[in-house]
């Protein structure tokens, strides 16, 4: 899956997870009042069954913002890529 295409799936499960509109690549839990701890959780649950991958804890740790999770499930797609 190439980056644009990663970056519209990922915006559309986050925000069908936090039950908005729409969300920009700059949307974080800083600056989302939809978005707290549990639907980080939630958003985890979303992209893995979505994107078929197990993600790993430390990594998602860092994750605060849309890009982050875009840019992490791109990570795990390369992962997969035959080579």
């Amino acid at each position: 899956m190439d980056r644009p295409d990663t970056l519209l799936a990922v915006s559309k499960v986050i925000a069908e997870v936090l039950c908005v509109a729409e969300v920009k690549p700059s949307s974080s839990i800083q600056n989302m009042i939809e978005w707290d701890s549990l639907s980080h959780l939630q958003i985890l649950d979303a992209l893995e069954s979505h994107f078929g991958c197990v993600m790993d804890l430390m990594e998602i740790a860092e994750v605060e913002s849309v890009q982050d999770w875009v840019d992490l499930v791109d990570n795990y797609s390369q992962d997969r890529r035959p080579m």
